[in-house]
């Protein structure tokens, strides 16, 4: 309900008139006439003293609901697509205005109609001139918005709601808005404005907004592409990482129930996944290893681990010449193989699954080529 009904419906429950509401505020009754009729607002001095009067509240009278349940919201977020498909943007537009004013407290309302708003602004917004037709002229049945003027508002309203957003309580909606108007100033080619923004954003986040994307970005258009590449290459680490961690959790998975065929056509998989993406045996073949563990074949073990542990002897070398890592630092690479296979080695010694291995005496000469790079270390 909006203030100037608000203020008409509890005048009449309280069965005053318009004069006796003008008396008590010192305001003459045109003025109360005008509030009741939207036409003006009451002075914001007057809100505390109009509130006590209609005995309300101000959060009321001001037309402030803290609470939307999650269908109310969606309802919002289904009519405003469909005013904007079926009747045009304007329309649409006006009604996610009113409700983002009616739920002023809830901005993860606001930030999906405003991003809503700013995509179909695009594909429903005003045409240069608005044509004959003017505003109530469809195309393919869209209504287009009248003129120039009106994109410039549209635009406006969704950049202030950008702005007032991207300072938001709720971490999802701050990032989200300013993930936006790091798009707008890069569209602008306002790169300062840019990094600014980024430099704004959470290092690790939940939520949409991806910070290191934004800044390789901004590196890329601002001639600095040895920086971007470096941030995309150790995304693609990363991204390889967590993809053999997921796979091989699918393969031990498969290994406890016992589907071994399984947990072996997913090893495989990962293996050649990660080789692909040009990664050393000791991380490509660790689950090929658990697969031919869980069937005590020694000597499917043993060749996998000469594999695993050559991989480990040649460094970060093969990584740092692919093309996907090319001139990336490596050193943490190499470092975190070398504890590996000292890991590896200690469970092997000690797990009672691998104790068929441990009687191979190709076993004995790899636990100490590991030992020997150990002590070289120390």
């Amino acid at each position: 309900m909006k203030i100037n009904d608000v203020i008409r419906t509890k005048r009449l429950e309280l069965g005053m008139t318009q004069e006796q509401v003008a008396l008590r505020l010192g305001v003459s009754t045109p003025a109360v006439n005008k509030w009741e009729r939207g036409a003006s607002y009451p002075d914001i001095t007057l809100i505390p003293v109009l509130a006590r009067l209609l005995k309300t509240d101000a959060n009321t009278l001001l037309s402030f609901q803290d609470d939307i349940t999650a269908e109310q919201n969606l309802a919002i977020q289904r009519e405003t697509d469909r005013l904007v498909r079926e009747e045009g943007y304007d329309a649409g537009f006006r009604y996610a205005v009113d409700a983002m004013r009616e739920y002023p407290s809830c901005d993860q309302l606001a930030c999906i109609l405003t991003m809503y708003l700013d995509g179909a602004l695009s594909l429903y917004g005003a045409s240069e001139g608005g044509g004959e037709g003017g505003a109530g002229e469809a195309s393919g049945g869209v209504v287009s918005a009248e003129s120039a003027d009106d994109q410039d508002e549209y635009r406006s309203t969704i950049d202030a709601n950008y702005r007032r957003l991207a300072s938001s309580a709720e971490p999802a909606v701050r990032e989200m808005a300013t993930g936006m108007l790091i798009a707008q100033a890069m569209q602008d080619e306002d790169y300062a404005q840019a990094q600014e923004l980024v430099d704004t954003l959470s290092d690790a986040t939940p939520f949409a907004v991806d910070k290191e994307e934004r800044q390789a970005a901004i590196y890329a258009r601002t001639g600095r592409l040895s920086e971007a590449q470096g941030i995309w290459q150790r995304r693609v680490l990363r991204l390889s990482n967590d993809l053999q961690t997921a796979l091989s959790s699918l393969v031990e998975i498969a290994i406890e129930q016992g589907r071994l065929d399984d947990a072996d056509e997913v090893a495989r998989r990962c293996s050649s996944i990660m080789r692909f993406c040009d990664a050393p045996a000791w991380m490509s073949d660790a689950s090929l290893f658990e697969v031919a563990a869980a069937r005590c074949d020694a000597a499917a073990c043993l060749e996998i681990l000469e594999g695993m542990l050559q991989s480990i002897e040649g460094g970060s070398r093969a990584m740092a010449e692919s093309v996907l890592y090319q001139g990336a630092d490596m050193a943490d690479v190499s470092d975190f193989a070398q504890h590996i296979a000292d890991f590896v080695l200690r469970d092997l010694r000690t797990n009672e699954k691998y104790a068929f291995l441990r009687e191979e005496a190709a076993f004995a000469c790899l636990s100490a080529r590991v030992e020997s790079w150990s002590a070289d270390r120390s």
